[in-house]
């Protein structure tokens, strides 16, 4: 009986340690998925937050590209204006006719 028992005891030991030797295993695998996740966390805010700059430079940029195309449309209705009264100009030269020689 005392074999029996003795050899009881060893096999309970063995799945004592078995379910021990599982459960820190399975410990450092769950803190390794956890640091992982927490490196990908960290990794998709910096992320985010590059991105954010990035959307606000390129508003930025468009904004000033808006503005420099209205002074670039200013400046060419001008320039049109320019042409038009120069053309006129032209025009009325070419009506009179060349101005007399003494």
């Amino acid at each position: 009986m005392q074999v029996s028992h003795a050899s009881s005891c060893e096999r309970l030991n063995a799945i004592i340690h078995g379910s021990v030797v599982a459960a820190v295993s399975c410990s450092k695998n769950h803190s390794r998925a956890m640091e992982s996740m927490q490196a990908s966390f960290e990794a998709e805010a910096r992320a985010k937050v590059e991105a954010l700059k990035g959307k606000k430079k390129l508003e930025q940029d468009i904004v000033e590209l808006e503005s420099a195309l209205d002074n670039a449309n200013r400046g060419r209705a001008e320039a049109d204006k320019v042409i038009k009264k120069l053309q006129q100009q032209v025009k009325d030269i070419e009506v009179v006719g060349p101005p007399s020689s003494p």
